[in-house]
């Protein structure tokens, strides 16, 4: 003789079928949720960086301190005028992946990596460079 299935057979799989369903919402639910709240880095938006410049007319020198801001990596910060750009790294003389922080300054001079006197005429900007992005972070337009 056969076996038979009984009604109560078919009632349970669909029990299961809805349980494992539900078992796997919650799964990829919290999966995505802790990525997107532990792994993935926050975008905190541009970087915000103050400086604030000291022009030495008899010497020809412009002297920027990052006054207040962001931490910013000195090898990635990138002072220009129409003519050169020069790392914050390579005119302070030290590491790249080093920061920049509140009170560090560098000399734009001749005597340095610069290699130019600076003139009021000179306009200066500071600029941030990530992943081949430039963004723009002060200028100075003499004293």
């Amino acid at each position: 003789m056969a076996a038979e299935l009984s009604e109560d057979a078919r009632g349970l799989s669909e029990v299961t079928g809805v349980v494992i369903l539900v078992g796997m919402t919650v799964v990829v639910t919290g999966t995505v949720g802790i990525h997107v709240l532990v792994v993935q880095n926050a975008d905190t938006g541009p970087p915000n960086a103050n400086f604030t410049y000291d022009y030495v007319e008899g010497a020809s020198t412009l002297i920027i301190a990052h006054e207040e801001g962001d931490e910013l990596p000195a090898g990635s910060v990138t002072i220009n005028d129409t003519d050169r750009g020069v790392a914050w790294a390579t005119l302070a003389g030290i590491n790249e992946s080093a920061t920049v922080t509140r009170g560090d300054a560098v000399p734009l001079s001749t005597s340095n990596e610069w290699g130019e006197p600076v003139r009021p005429s000179d306009q200066i900007e500071i600029y941030l460079v990530r992943e081949g992005n430039a963004t723009k972070l002060d200028e100075w337009e003499g004293p």
